[in-house]
């Protein structure tokens, strides 16, 4: 397994307005020298639906701007988190599903292969008719801009999750795997990665307990052990965010969740190579 690691956008640094996890306008530039000083490859860039026009994706200016900040800074920009989906479902009607070709478009520019589309949460897929509309969307889409994948983050389980996955039947449409959602929803990730791992393209690295909210990774019900291994069996070699717990202020505390990473990926390494 030959992953690259990141952060999510807005971990490095001060909450923004107060909010978990919320692009950080105004100093999002400074996140990009901290990323280099921890040693990641990447910045996953948040869009929030929220002051959607102040977000450098936005704009032609603003595109740009990423890309002198990754180039000075030798920091990428992998993925896109496009959590203005998440209150604006693209399967809700024209305007939303108006929106993807946009944020696509978007990720050419910056030079980002991952869209990451949440389908859970307010977003979860009601019904059938709903789940047509999602289909007809990623392909209009898609059609429209080559280049990146889009990858669904969702808390499905296996059996729905490859049921999903059948129905869209898109070569660049995969999965993101958010370890704590499905861990705080019972799910395993052996299990999961044994039904749809050939089709994660995209991992966030989380922890939470069975029904309950975020904590340190290492605290919650995620079986890492297993998620290193059934990621290898897969010889999974994509991009893996860290989206782990945060405080207020975002570096002491990045700095235990990514010891954390390094560690395993060190223990996954010596179990890989020892004869």
């Amino acid at each position: 397994m030959n992953a690259q690691l990141g952060v999510m956008q807005g971990r490095l640094v001060p909450k923004f307005e107060g909010r978990y996890q919320a692009h950080p306008i105004g100093y999002w530039q400074d996140e990009f020298a901290l990323a280099a000083r921890e040693g990641l490859s990447h910045i996953e860039f948040i869009l929030d639906l929220d002051r959607i026009e102040e977000n450098p994706l936005w704009s032609e200016e603003g595109r740009l701007e990423i890309r002198r900040v990754a180039a000075e800074t030798g920091v990428a920009v992998h993925a896109i988190c496009a959590d203005c989906f998440l209150e604006e479902p693209v399967w809700q009607g024209p305007a939303s599903a108006a929106m993807l070709p946009r944020v696509l478009e978007a990720a050419v520019q910056i030079r980002a292969g991952i869209v990451v589309m949440p389908v859970l949460e307010k977003a979860t897929l009601p019904g059938p008719a709903a789940t047509e509309a999602l289909v007809q969307v990623l392909h209009n889409a898609l059609d429209a801009v080559p280049g990146p994948r889009i990858a669904l983050e969702t808390e499905l389980s296996p059996e729905e999750t490859v049921r999903l996955l059948e129905a869209i039947n898109h070569p660049r449409v995969g999965i993101a795997y958010d370890t704590g959602n499905h861990a705080a929803a019972g799910f395993s990730a052996r299990t999961d990665w044994a039904a749809y791992g050939a089709n994660v393209i995209h991992v966030h690295l989380k922890d939470r307990p069975l029904g309950g909210g975020s904590v340190h990774l290492g605290e919650g019900g995620v079986d890492f052990p297993g998620l290193l291994d059934a990621m290898q069996a897969m010889e999974y070699d994509g991009v893996i965010t860290i989206q782990g717990y945060r405080d207020d202020e975002g570096v002491a505390v990045f700095r235990t969740q990514k010891a954390f990473v390094d560690r395993l990926l060190i223990s996954a390494h010596q179990t890989q190579t020892t004869p």
